[in-house]
């Protein structure tokens, strides 16, 4: 995928838009935020059909399996080539161990550090660079 050469400022405007939005699975979550920055950045979507087609934890999980991967990290490693995280640049997309569970949630960089969605926290979450487990250049 190449980048859009506005790519920058739509990425802020999509970090924006989701920083407005409550968390809500299928809306604005651990994968749609990551995705939408793809979007907004390249104008192709790796994983076209899965807007909209879940509205739980347990519907996003079964999408992911009903298309080959075990999880997020999975999906991104299946079209993203991957980096080492302190390689990671804007626009690239990371991994990080979900705290309160076994699964893993997608984060989008800008810059320094990494911002993603919790469920219960409005807006975006930052999230420290060294957090990141596996990273992935778009």
């Amino acid at each position: 995928m190449t980048r859009r050469e506005d790519w920058p400022e739509r990425l802020l405007d999509i970090v924006a838009r989701h920083d407005a939005l409550a968390f809500g699975w299928g809306v604005s979550d651990c994968y749609l935020l990551p995705m939408d920055a793809v979007l907004a950045m390249t104008g192709a979507e790796p994983w076209p059909g899965v807007r909209g087609g879940y509205t739980s934890e347990i519907g996003a999980g079964k999408l992911l399996r009903q298309r080959g991967f075990a999880n997020v990290a999975d999906a991104f490693a299946s079209a993203f080539p991957e980096v080492p995280p302190a390689l990671a640049g804007r626009g690239d997309l990371g991994v990080v161990k979900v705290p309160e569970g076994s699964g893993f949630a997608g984060v989008v960089c800008i810059g320094t550090g990494f911002v993603g969605k919790h469920a219960d926290r409005p807006g975006n979450i930052r999230i420290p660079r060294a957090f990141v487990l596996r990273a992935f250049r778009v």
